[in-house]
């Protein structure tokens, strides 16, 4: 099983790439041997962790991504930490539960397994924080199916539901 809990001082959207394909990728070779079942079957549901900190986009603007409660210090802006689970270690957690980027890296490796040229990717939008009284940027994890039809795990595992 594999979680990383990455701390970085500048948390870009190369960082973010990479993160998304390594955890693909232990996913790809985890699901089969842990037996774990397709992710639209698996009871799984979205759930978007709490805590925010922030990255660079390309641009230099900041952007927003979930954090693990308890692990982000508020007062130290620079330093920036996620957690990132794999399909088995979600899938064996109680509650079955998992952000844009489990949902996504587990999609997007089942597709991978099955033969697609799928792979997970952040979309990013702007949005206006009222609690900073400013514009930032929100990230959340999809799935090119590798043809470029788009899925959004989280929306069909309930985000928007709760």
């Amino acid at each position: 099983m594999f979680s990383l809990l990455l701390q970085t001082a500048e948390f870009t959207p190369g960082t973010l790439r990479a993160c998304l394909v390594a955890t693909t990728a232990i996913n790809v070779l985890e699901i089969p041997r842990y037996h774990i079942p397709p992710l639209y079957r698996s009871g799984m549901v979205y759930k978007r962790q709490s805590g925010c900190y922030g990255i660079r986009d390309e641009n230099g603007r900041s952007a927003s991504f979930c954090s693990v409660p308890g692990v982000v210090d508020a007062s130290d802006p620079v330093l920036f930490r996620e957690q990132w689970r794999t399909a088995v270690v979600a899938y064996n957690e109680d509650p079955r539960e998992g952000d844009c980027k489990v949902l996504g890296c587990w999609r997007a490796a089942e597709l991978q397994i099955a033969g697609y040229r799928a792979f997970a990717f952040p979309r990013v939008r702007r949005y206006y924080n009222a609690q900073s009284s400013r514009w930032e940027n929100l990230a959340h994890i999809l799935v090119n199916r590798g043809d470029g039809t788009i899925e959004d795990p989280s929306r069909v595992l309930g985000m928007g539901e709760e």
